[in-house]
C-alpha cells in the first residue's frame, strides 16, 4: 500500500516565480499553499486509513519583499527549500484542473484558512501600506493559525533600503 502526497502542481509555478521574485528589483509576493488530502492505494489498513483522515488540513502563506534588489523578507521557497528541489516539470497548462482535483484533492476549510491568511497580509498592504506578519501557518481542522511577524531587523532592513521611509 502506498500513500502519496504533494504539491503537485504549486510546486512548478512557484519554481517559476522564485526565479522571478530574484531577477525584480522591487516585488511583493504573497504565496500561500496547501497540503492535499493523502491518497491511499491497495487495501489500507486502520493506521493508514486514519492517516488519510487527519491530512489535508495545514498550510501556510508567506510574503517575500525585495526593495531596490534587496530581499527584505524571504519568499516562500527560502523558507521551505523542498519547494526548489521537487522535479516537478508538470506546468499548469499541460494538466486541467479536473486532473488535479482528483489526483490531488484539498479540503475546503483549508482553502478557507488559506484565503483567510492572503486576506490579512493583503488587508494591511492595501489599506495601511504595512507588511506585519512575514509569514503564517495554520491548521483548520484544530482551528488555529500562527504569525510570525516581520522582525526588527527585518523593518531596519527595509528602512535603510528606503531612506526617507518613516521609521
Amino acid at each position: 500500500m502506498e500513500i502519496t502526497s504533494k504539491f503537485y502542481l504549486s510546486l512548478f509555478s512557484r519554481q517559476q516565480f522564485h526565479q522571478f521574485f530574484n531577477e525584480q528589483e522591487n516585488i511583493v509576493y504573497i504565496d500561500t499553499g496547501n497540503d492535499a488530502v493523502d491518497l491511499i492505494k491497495g487495501n489500507p489498513s486502520e493506521k493508514t486509513i486514519k492517516q488519510q483522515e487527519e491530512s489535508g488540513y495545514t498550510g501556510q502563506t508567506v510574503t517575500g519583499l525585495r526593495v531596490k534588489g534587496e530581499t527584505i523578507l524571504a519568499p516562500v521557497a527560502e523558507l521551505y527549500p523542498d519547494v526548489l528541489t521537487d522535479e516537478d516539470t508538470i506546468a499548469p497548462s499541460d494538466i486541467s484542473c479536473d486532473q488535479v482535483i482528483v489526483s490531488q484533492p484539498q479540503r475546503r476549510i483549508t482553502n478557507q484558512y488559506s484565503a483567510l491568511a492572503v486576506n490579512n497580509m493583503l488587508n494591511f498592504i492595501v489599506n495601511q501600506y504595512l507588511i506585519v506578519n512575514h509569514h503564517m501557518v495554520f491548521h483548520a481542522k484544530k482551528g488555529y493559525s500562527r504569525a510570525f511577524p516581520v522582525t526588527e531587523e527585518q523593518r531596519l532592513l527595509f528602512n535603510r533600503t528606503n531612506k526617507g521611509i518613516k521609521e
